[in-house]
């Protein structure tokens, strides 16, 4: 190999990286990208998604008085996982940097902070995705019962 192939070698090499670190890449756990959440409201208070083997269970979380706050549903819950998921995975570990505001945190998500109707659905369906019980259960495994869970986090105002 001659010096110049070299050179152009370690030069593609390099714009390669680059191009790497500048894909916006997530992730999600297999079992929501298999039976993901509902796409509309549906009015109930537990909703079941089957896929083969696979079944997410989803219910809907109470307040301090006993009334349901819903279930998790649409596009905002799903880019809140699949951000939660990502983050967790670039950062290497289970503590995950929201920013300093809700205005940062809508921008991390890639949501307009001054649309007031975004931030409404954003923070309604934070709280219905952090109050909800997602399990999932398969006939494949011994244990027919697997809960995923996430930490309760503040948003400050």
């Amino acid at each position: 190999m001659s010096d110049n192939q070299f050179e152009r070698l370690i030069r593609f090499g390099q714009r390669a990286e680059q191009m790497r670190d500048d894909l916006d890449v997530g992730f999600v756990a297999r079992e929501l990208v298999q039976a993901t959440l509902p796409h509309q409201d549906p009015k109930a208070d537990t909703f079941i998604r089957k896929n083969g083997n696979l079944a997410l269970v989803v219910r809907a979380g109470v307040d301090s008085n006993g009334n349901s706050l819903g279930l998790p549903y649409g596009s905002i819950p799903r880019l809140l996982l699949a951000f939660l998921n990502t983050e967790a995975v670039r950062r290497k570990s289970p503590h995950i940097q929201l920013g300093d505001s809700l205005s940062d945190f809508c921008r991390a998500v890639g949501l307009n902070p001054s649309n007031g109707s975004q931030l409404k659905r954003l923070q309604k369906q934070v709280r219905r995705l952090l109050y909800a019980s997602l399990d999932r259960k398969s006939t494949r495994l011994n244990s027919s019962h697997l809960g995923i869970s996430y930490a309760v986090f503040c948003l400050k105002k």
